[in-house]
């Protein structure tokens, strides 16, 4: 076949007009773009909120609260008495290093979203699904690393941070469906 020829389209007669032109207007086999017309005739479609749901912002102050009690409380764990529990005094340099690394990757994480930006509540969901997924993946590696890396107990970086994280991702997830719930019902009311 020489390169001259143009292939076209089988044309049906069900086929829109606007699709006949699309098909008429391709350049060529080994060109394949579109005409400027067809392009500029082409309908674009915009995202944006559903009708009547709500655009809010995250509680970024109560989840900053929440970050500041579990970084004061990762420290709170070297006045445990670790003594009387006959375990080595690494165990508690063990909790406190994996749960503040589990409490900092939480909080970049979660502020990289930028909460307080007002999106749509669909986005939200999206947005903060993503990000706790990143965290809950991010976190293994990051308490293997400690590991690795400090020589501290295993089974001390290994609760210390599963821990955390469990107790994190549940109060966090509390105070999020919190305030989504709580502005969901106040766009739902008459």
């Amino acid at each position: 076949m020489a390169d001259s020829e143009q292939i076209q389209p089988p044309t049906s007669a069900q086929e829109s007009p606007r699709l006949r032109s699309a098909h008429s207007s391709i350049e060529g086999p080994t060109q394949g773009t579109l005409s400027e017309s067809t392009m500029a005739g082409a309908q674009t479609v915009q995202s944006g909120p559903l009708k009547g749901e709500p655009i809010f912002a995250l509680p970024v102050a109560q989840i900053v609260g929440l970050f500041v009690l579990m970084l004061i409380l990762s420290v709170l764990t070297l006045m445990l008495p670790w003594e009387s529990w006959q375990a080595p005094p690494e165990s508690a340099r063990g909790l406190l290093a994996s749960s503040s690394a589990i409490t900092i990757l939480w909080a970049v994480i979660f502020f990289g979203m930028q909460p307080w930006k007002r999106r749509p509540a669909s986005e939200w969901i999206l947005w903060w699904l993503g990000s706790t997924v990143v965290r809950v993946l991010g976190a293994p590696i990051l308490l293997i690393s400690i590991y690795f890396f400090s020589h501290l107990p295993a089974l001390a970086v290994l609760v210390g941070g599963v821990v955390w994280a469990i107790v994190g991702l549940l109060a966090e997830a509390m105070i999020v469906a919190k305030s989504v719930s709580r502005q969901t019902a106040s766009t739902q009311k008459p």
